[in-house]
């Protein structure tokens, strides 16, 4: 599967559209569609990128969501499962060792889990703070997500 047009917009309206380098809400540095500077991208960060290259950038990004998803899923999501959780992975690094739970839900299926996970994750950056912005997209994404 792969993202759908309605799942892009999605990402575009949660992550925003930036040509420039921009600090995120976790202080790292970020451009495009929620695309992160990597060490070896630092050239990003002075950088105005075309329209073009932020499209590029956000294909490369989603692809491995997608790969992800195609790889590790023993059940077949749905459309709008499939769109809701490549902008999940795309906002946070699936394959980090801190998402085991999450990794597992999506893998399984655990439908009930993955509600659980889209409607209590508020904010990373600090657990003990409830980060609005974030609060709107679990609820644009868990309400996609049923749907």
């Amino acid at each position: 599967m792969k993202v759908s047009e309605n799942g892009k917009k999605l990402l575009i309206e949660n992550e925003g559209f930036k040509n420039k380098a921009y600090d995120d809400s976790k202080g790292l540095p970020t451009i495009g569609i929620g695309h992160l500077i990597k060490p070896n991208e630092q050239h990003l960060k002075t950088k105005v990128l075309t329209d073009s290259e932020v499209y590029e950038l956000f294909t490369q990004d989603i692809a491995h969501a997608e790969n992800w998803i195609n790889t590790n899923c023993k059940w077949q999501p749905n459309q709008n499962q499939f769109d809701v959780m490549c902008s999940f992975l795309h906002q946070y690094n699936i394959d980090s060792p801190k998402y085991p739970n999450t990794r597992k839900a999506f893998a399984s299926g655990d439908i009930p889990e993955i509600c659980r996970i889209l409607a209590n994750d508020f904010n990373h950056a600090d657990p003990k703070k409830k980060d609005n912005q974030l609060v709107k997209r679990r609820q644009r994404e868990l309400a996609l997500f049923k749907s």
